[in-house]
């Protein structure tokens, strides 16, 4: 997982070295050794919009041609909360939010284009995300494609519209 921790000036970046982190980098890897193929799986959301995860996005657009995350929510620290306004749960009986993550590498990107990233939410009562996950495929989702700024490159779409005041403080 170095390569996720290049030029980051955390003085803690605890959170790269958790183990779903390390499963992510494990499968690239043997993506990258085939020079093609497609990594799936249900993780923690966290690398989808925290800042000591930037590298990581980064290094995920290097290597993949398209990247597909399928936000689940469900954080009960963050109280997320469904656009209804009642509570966002989790599909699985834990606090940090997840999310279904697909990266997908066919060797035809060429080698300093970054991937593209798709995202879609899905956020309500555990049962309603079950039913619409076991009712619908990857293709009826409806994904939003993402214009990432460096850098943070954040996987979750965003505003940056007042950046330069909010920067100003």
């Amino acid at each position: 997982i170095t390569d996720y921790k290049k030029n980051l000036q955390e003085k803690s970046y605890n959170s790269l070295s958790d183990d779903y982190v390390k499963f992510i980098r494990y499968g690239q890897h043997f993506i990258e050794k085939n020079e093609n193929g497609i990594l799936a799986f249900i993780s923690n959301n966290s690398f989808i919009d925290g800042l000591v995860f930037r590298q990581m996005r980064k290094n995920l657009l290097e290597c993949f041609d398209k990247i597909y995350i399928l936000d689940l929510h469900g954080n009960s620290k963050k109280k997320e909360t469904s656009a209804d306004g009642t509570k966002d749960q989790n599909v699985f009986d834990i606090m940090q939010g997840v999310s279904i993550n697909i990266f997908i590498k066919t060797g035809k990107k060429k080698k300093n284009e970054l991937g593209q990233v798709f995202h879609s939410n899905l956020q309500g009562k555990r049962e309603f995300k079950y039913e619409t996950l076991n009712s619908n495929t990857i293709q009826s989702f409806e994904w939003k494609k993402l214009e990432f700024t460096k850098p943070n490159y954040f996987f979750v779409p965003k505003n940056f519209d007042e950046i330069k005041t909010y920067e100003k403080g």
